[in-house]
C-alpha cells in the first residue's frame, strides 16, 4: 500500500508540474540560475582562490632562508626546496672594496632573481650587474658604466628601486658562492604561512631558518580575504533574490490552483496529504534545478578560470552538494509559505469563487 501512495504521490507531482507548465518554467528558471551561481561561487571558493594563492606567488618571494648555523646544509636546503616544488633563488653576499669604499656586492642566479623579484622597479634592463640606487648617488655611477670588482670588470646595465635595504647593494650575475661569503635565499612558498612552517619542519636539521616577509603574507590574506567576502556577498544576494521570486512562483501556483484544492479537501483529503503534496512538488522542482543549475555554474567556472588564470578546471561535488541543498531548501521555503497560505484556504469559498 506504501509503494502505491508513493507512486501516485510521483504521478500527481509530475501531472501538476506539466498542468502548470508556465509557472514550473519560470520556478526551474529561477531555481536554476541560483544553482548556477551557487556552483559558480563554491568552486570559485575552492579552485580560484587557491589559483589565485598561485598567482600572487608569481609576485615574488614571501620567506627569506638564512643560515642559523655555521654548518648549513644549503645542498640539502635545495633538495628539499625542489621536492615541495618551492621557488627559490639562492644569494652569496660579500662585502667588496670600490674606490676605497665597502660595499655589499650579491652575486646571484639572474634569471632566478628576477622570479622572485618582479616588484622591483628597475631602470634600464636586467642584465650582467644591477646596482641599488642609494650606491649608484654615493658613487655617481651612470647606466653603461663599467665597474671593478677586484678586477672582475663588469657593466652596469640597471638600477633598481626596492624601497628596502637592497638599495645599498650590487648585484652580479654569479656561480657557486665563496666558502667565505654569507648565503641566504629568496622563497617563495605557495600557501601562505602555514607552508612556511611546513617547510621549516622539513629543514630540521640542516641548520637553516625560514623568516617569513609579513608584510607580503599579510597582503596575500588580505586580498584572498577580500575575495571570499565578495563571493560571500554576492551568493546571499543571489540566495535572497531566488528566494522572492520561488515565494512568489509558489504563490501565484497556489493562488491559481486554489479550487483544486479545495476540491481535495472537499473529497475528503487531509490537509496533512496536501501540504506533502506541495512539499514533494517543491523539492522535486528544486533537484531539476539543482541537477541543470550545476552543469550550467560549472561550464561557467571553467571558462572563467580559463580566461582569468589560463587554467583547466573540472566539477567539484562540493559544489554540486551546495547546489542541491541551497536550491532544495529554498525551494522547500518556498513551499512551506505556499502551502500556510493553502491551509488558510476554505473550501466551500474557494469552490464558489471567492
Amino acid at each position: 500500500m506504501g509503494i502505491s501512495r508513493h507512486r501516485m504521490l510521483a504521478l500527481m507531482v509530475r501531472r501538476s508540474l506539466w498542468n502548470n507548465a508556465r509557472i514550473t518554467a519560470w520556478a526551474l528558471l529561477t531555481l536554476g540560475t541560483c544553482a548556477a551561481l551557487v556552483t559558480l561561487f563554491t568552486t570559485a571558493t575552492f579552485e580560484v582562490g587557491h589559483k589565485l594563492g598561485h598567482e600572487l606567488r608569481t609576485l615574488g618571494a614571501n620567506a627569506v632562508a638564512y643560515p642559523a648555523t655555521a654548518t648549513a646544509q644549503w645542498t640539502q636546503f635545495d633538495a628539499v626546496a625542489q621536492r615541495l616544488g618551492v621557488r627559490t633563488a639562492s644569494l652569496s653576499l660579500r662585502v667588496q672594496l670600490i674606490n676605497g669604499k665597502p660595499v655589499a656586492v650579491v652575486a646571484a642566479d639572474p634569471q632566478r632573481l628576477a622570479d622572485l623579484t618582479p616588484y622591483w622597479s628597475v631602470t634600464g634592463v636586467r642584465g650582467d650587474c644591477l646596482a641599488g640606487q642609494r650606491v649608484v648617488a654615493a658613487f655617481g655611477w651612470k647606466l653603461g658604466q663599467e665597474i671593478n670588482f677586484d678586477g672582475d670588470k663588469r657593466r652596469l646595465t640597471g638600477i633598481i628601486q626596492t624601497g628596502d635595504e637592497d638599495e645599498e647593494r650590487v648585484f652580479i650575475s654569479g656561480a657557486a658562492p665563496a666558502t667565505n661569503d654569507f648565503r641566504y635565499a629568496l622563497v617563495s612558498v605557495a600557501g601562505g604561512e602555514a607552508a612556511i612552517e611546513q617547510l621549516q619542519r622539513a629543514l630540521a636539521g640542516t641548520g637553516i631558518e625560514l623568516k617569513p616577509l609579513r608584510q607580503v603574507l599579510y597582503g596575500e590574506q588580505h586580498v584572498l580575504e577580500k575575495v571570499n567576502v565578495l563571493f560571500v556577498t554576492t551568493l546571499g544576494a543571489v540566495l535572497l533574490l531566488t528566494a522572492l521570486g520561488v515565494s512568489a512562483s509558489m504563490l501565484a501556483r497556489v493562488v491559481e490552483r486554489r479550487k483544486e484544492f479545495a476540491l481535495l479537501q472537499a473529497l475528503g483529503a487531509k490537509r496533512r496529504a496536501v501540504v506533502k503534496f506541495l512539499l514533494a512538488e517543491s523539492a522535486t522542482v528544486g533537484v531539476m534545478a539543482a541537477v541543470a543549475g550545476f552543469l550550467i555554474g560549472s561550464l561557467l567556472a571553467s571558462v572563467m578560470v580559463q580566461q582569468i588564470f589560463h587554467a583547466s578546471v573540472g566539477p567539484q561535488w562540493a559544489a554540486l552538494a551546495a547546489a542541491l541543498g541551497t536550491t532544495t531548501l529554498v525551494s522547500l521555503l518556498a513551499g512551506g509559505i505556499a502551502c500556510g497560505r493553502t491551509l488558510r484556504f476554505q473550501p466551500a469559498a474557494a469552490l464558489r469563487g471567492e
